[in-house]
């Protein structure tokens, strides 16, 4: 079991204060995203939508995973931290559509010296170690007993994992494609949708908390309700501008099999 003694709950969160979630790096001034349509297929490629290498404190649930690893390393030579996929409570909670990054501490090895764990007995050996939550994205440092979060697969501190620039939104049996663009001021993720029955194609999914992802209600990018709800949100309303502007371009110039 984890000596919650030996972890510095207020060290770590002061480390994760200035943290924020987000896919901040399409907003910087150097970023290369480019927007490619297959219309015919019913694909958008995002091209250099992920910079992993940029370890930013404003980024996605992985980046900010990352971050947090490096961080608490340099600060807590002593803590053992693994990297986890799984999922959290509040929204990417579904098993099925839904994905989120975070850690667990111990003050000891709670992976049993195993590489990469993703099998019944490897994860149900790490609960009953109790090892301590930390979610950079939402800020939540506690037992993980007490979290109510999932484990699908966990990486040990000499665990390469890899990475990719591009996010690839597929018609899939006719459903929109989404992926998460930032946490709102209203508590709300936004996410980049692709309909590839609207003239549009990108729209914006709106999802409240504790809301399941297969119910979230998108928005054409041009939709005054947009407005209506963000146009005084200072972090979301830069990412429904930005993709504005890409649906400003002619889209027949941009369709290309992908």
């Amino acid at each position: 079991m984890t000596n919650i003694e030996r972890i510095d709950f207020d060290g770590i969160e002061k480390l994760l204060s200035d943290y924020k979630y987000g896919q901040y790096n399409i907003l910087r001034e150097d970023s290369d995203l480019k927007i490619k349509y297959d219309s015919k297929n019913g694909r958008v490629l995002l091209d250099s939508f992920y910079n992993r290498d940029l370890m930013l404190n404003q980024d996605t649930c992985a980046g900010l995973m990352h971050k947090a690893y490096n961080d608490i390393r340099l600060t807590y030579k002593d803590l053992f931290v693994a990297r986890v996929n799984g999922n959290d409570t509040d929204y990417f909670f579904d098993k099925k559509y839904g994905k989120h990054s975070f850690l667990l501490i111990s003050d000891d090895d709670f992976m049993n010296y195993e590489s990469l764990i993703e099998d019944e007995k490897g994860i149900a050996f790490m609960i009953e170690h109790d090892p301590i939550l930390v979610d950079p994205c939402f800020k939540k440092i506690m037992k993980f007993s007490e979290s109510g979060y999932h484990i699908r697969r966990a990486f040990n501190m000499d665990y390469t994992i890899g990475s990719h620039s591009s996010e690839l939104l597929e018609n899939i049996d006719g459903r929109k494609s989404y992926t998460p663009l930032v946490l709102a001021d209203n508590e709300m993720v936004l996410h980049l949708t692709a309909d590839f029955n609207s003239e549009h194609y990108l729209g914006i999914g709106l999802q409240k908390k504790h809301m399941p992802i297969k119910k979230i209600k998108s928005y054409p990018i041009e939709s005054p309700v947009l407005d209506l709800i963000f146009g005084e949100d200072e972090t979301a309303y830069p990412f429904i501008n930005h993709f504005r502007n890409f649906e400003k371009k002619p889209l027949e110039k941009q369709h290309t099999r992908i």
